[in-house]
């Protein structure tokens, strides 16, 4: 996980706003794996983790508001990584602190 996010911080600083948002989502995917949120499965789509966290969400007592980070996220990563959409560097922005609100949520949680 720590590695993405070094990943993502040199990309941002070679101008690759979309790789950078896309090694902020795989970040993401690992540190919720890593809390016990989510298992990463190679077959699965960015619409089965959705779907997997939308049930967590029903069934537990989760912030909204890290719901919506969390799909920011996931979001941004489809439109850009699967439909070839442009990131710019406010896009970047968003997307980063869509990861650090989640991250506080994810500490303390099963490792």
């Amino acid at each position: 996980m720590r590695e993405w996010l070094e990943v993502a911080q040199n990309l941002q600083l070679a101008g690759d706003y979309r790789g950078a948002c896309r090694a902020l989502y795989m970040a993401l995917l690992y540190r919720l794996q890593e809390a016990g949120w989510l298992p990463i499965q190679a077959h699965w789509t960015n619409g089965d983790y959705l779907r997997e966290l939308e049930r967590l969400f029903q069934l537990g007592e989760r912030s909204p508001s890290v719901q919506r980070s969390i799909q920011h996220l996931f979001q941004v990563h489809s439109r850009s990584y699967y439909g070839a959409e442009a990131v710019d560097a406010e896009t970047l922005a968003t997307c980063q602190a869509a990861y650090f609100e989640v991250e506080p949520f994810l500490r303390g949680t099963r490792q």
